[in-house]
């Protein structure tokens, strides 16, 4: 009798220790998987953030020489090279120009507005890029880039886990941070700031034009001026 008593207790002890351990690993599996996906949306901001910059930075057009010929026209200037506007919850859309044979998505362009130079070669391939972020097309968030502004069939995701652009520009000769909606000039524009908002992070890119940006580390925040602007 006094056997099986210590089994029973045996068995007891022996079950509370699994069940401690149980509780133990699966607390160490949600850990790692909290620091896994904390480094995944790291790293989707800091790769975003980056590819934003280039993007906005090689904004803009050269000046068209004169026509050449008949058979070798010259396109008018471009338009300016940067606008935006707003896109409702995820934020703002940012519309940018510039002179390249390859679009927002890294693909090479062969045919499209061309322009010539004196020797008649051909000067430039004009892009038009839309960029904002789409809640539902890949299935969840992402920061989308449509080449040429052709409709939401052409666009695709360059970073996942990002639930907002926002935006606030700067024009030349003023100090003043300015949303979208309050530009009237946007040949004017010479700096851009961009602020996305990750997934999970604790606060909103704030929508006044005073303020300093959050310390939240899923905020990533990135100021950039663009390739014609003054010196």
């Amino acid at each position: 009798m006094s056997s099986l008593a210590e089994f029973c207790i045996a068995m007891s002890l022996a079950g509370t220790v699994a069940a401690a351990g149980s509780a133990g690993l699966s607390h160490v599996v949600l850990a790692t998987t909290e620091v896994e996906s904390r480094s995944a949306v790291q790293s989707s901001g800091a790769f975003a953030v980056q590819w934003l910059g280039e993007q906005v930075r090689q904004a803009g057009a050269l000046t068209p020489p004169t026509t050449v010929d008949a058979s070798h026209p010259v396109t008018p200037a471009l338009p300016v090279p940067l606008s935006a506007d707003s896109a409702g919850s995820a934020g703002d859309r940012l519309r940018l120009r510039h002179e390249s044979q390859t679009d927002c998505l890294g693909n090479s362009k062969v045919s499209g507005v061309a322009y010539y130079d004196a020797a008649r070669n051909p000067a430039a391939l004009t892009q038009d890029n839309l960029i904002y972020v789409s809640l539902t097309a890949t299935g969840g968030p992402s920061l989308m880039c449509d080449p040429d502004n052709s409709g939401p069939a052409t666009a695709q995701p360059v970073a996942t886990q990002v639930l907002g652009l926002w935006l606030r520009l700067r024009l030349d000769g003023d100090t003043r941070w300015l949303r979208p909606a309050a530009v009237t000039d946007w040949g004017r524009v010479r700096l851009v700031e961009v602020c996305l908002v990750l997934q999970g992070a604790r606060n909103a890119c704030p929508s006044d034009t005073s303020g300093s940006r959050s310390a939240d580390p899923r905020l990533w925040v990135g100021v950039f001026r663009l390739r014609n602007a003054p010196s």
